[in-house]
């Protein structure tokens, strides 16, 4: 199938992605036992050792992320952008002090950024850009002398108890999530980068170590701790984003579409040993 050009995505779908923003942070915390990140013994070393630390969430979507780690280090400044601004209309939440949102597009030139942030983090907008290699680039060199760069993203694809891909016949949300990788693809998005991040980071001459982890969320009923549940509900409202975010996709449409099987599957938790994989690349700029 060859790739048709990709286009920006329209407002209603930038406010899709970032409405689904939310739950991510939301299950990978609570898989993390309450950490905001892997190498988190890093970051915490790179802020303290700051003078004035600057903290970048580089598509923040919901605001969840920045406004979490502007309350755990509330000596920092921390700024979230997006391509729009996140909405707390009804939300019962507030903004912290030391906490700013800008509108900013990732795509256009950030080189007026360069040495500004101590952290950089970045979640699940690679399906959203075209060069996401260049993007890394650009956000590498934001980062001051000592600083880290965080890159975050869920390969939307489910896994057995033995880490091996769940075979498409297994499951309908497999299916439905293996459509929709496809169609991201033809769009010529980089949702296949973060198989790349490693090595992107490893052979800059700027960067001092690169770690990855992967971090596994079950997603079948009865496990223990909140994450499952969490994530559940996230796939259960992604089966009804993705009719209104792929209309051009004919399995996501009509009645008895993969969408509406795979929400089926996911509330009777026909899920049993199954878990979502999020990879983390975390690169630690040399000092000055």
């Amino acid at each position: 199938m060859s790739k048709s050009k990709a286009s920006r995505p329209s407002e209603e779908e930038a406010a899709n992605r970032i409405q689904h923003t939310a739950a991510p942070h939301n299950f990978l915390t609570e898989a993390m036992n309450g950490e905001l990140t892997v190498a988190a013994d890093l970051v915490d070393s790179v802020i303290a050792a700051a003078e004035n630390p600057t903290i970048l969430d580089a598509g923040c979507g919901s605001g969840d992320w920045a406004m979490a780690m502007a309350q755990k280090y509330p000596r920092a400044t921390v700024t979230g952008v997006d391509v729009k601004p996140i909405d707390l209309k009804d939300s019962g939440r507030s903004i912290p002090n030391n906490c700013f949102f800008q509108i900013l597009d990732l795509e256009t030139d950030l080189s007026g950024l360069q040495n500004s942030f101590d952290v950089i983090h970045v979640r699940s907008v690679a399906s959203q850009i075209v060069d996401f290699e260049r993007a890394v680039d650009q956000l590498f060199k934001a980062l001051k002398p000592n600083g880290v760069l965080v890159l975050v993203a869920g390969d939307q694809s489910f896994y057995a108890a033995d880490r091996s891909p769940l075979p498409q016949d297994q499951s309908v949300m497999q299916r439905a999530m293996r459509v929709l990788h496809e169609a991201t693809l033809n769009q010529g998005f980089s949702i296949e980068s973060y198989l790349h991040w490693h090595d992107w980071l490893s052979t800059r001459s700027d960067v001092e170590k690169v770690v990855s982890q992967d971090v596994w969320v079950p997603v079948e009923l009865g496990v223990e701790g909140a994450a499952s549940e969490m994530c559940r509900r996230f796939l259960l409202d992604y089966t009804g984003f993705m009719p209104k975010g792929y209309p051009e996709v004919p399995e996501f449409q009509g009645e008895n579409s993969l969408c509406s099987q795979a929400a089926q599957e996911i509330r009777e938790a026909k899920l049993a040993g199954v878990s979502m994989r999020w990879r983390f690349v975390v690169g630690h700029k040399t000092p000055a």
